[in-house]
């Protein structure tokens, strides 16, 4: 196995962390919800993580849509909002603010 990645390392370079982008401001928690069938949960996993969330934290997110239908997220206030919501609904899921700490 070590092998494998040094040579995966070698040809393409060293395997980067999973620190997505930070933003300013405190966590604000909203509840995604799927409005419809989620065609594209990558496209999902992308946005959220460009939102802030690690790649390992969007796909729980992601299998929770498809399993459960909602899921709760705390994303910066800083990371746009109405701008995720927006990309959000266009892959099949809402975000409502949840609880009493909407902006």
């Amino acid at each position: 196995m070590p092998e494998t990645r040094a040579r995966l390392e070698a040809a393409f370079g060293p395997a980067k962390p999973d620190s997505p982008p930070v933003h300013p401001g405190p966590l604000v928690l909203l509840r995604l919800t799927r409005t419809g069938p989620m065609t594209d949960g990558i496209s999902v996993a992308k946005r959220l993580r460009v939102a802030g969330i690690t790649l390992r934290e969007a796909h729980a997110i992601v299998g929770e849509l498809r399993e459960v239908g909602t899921a709760p997220v705390r994303v910066a206030e800083g990371a746009g909002l109405e701008v995720v919501r927006n990309d959000l609904r266009a892959f099949g899921v809402s975000a409502a603010w949840a609880g009493c700490d909407a902006p």
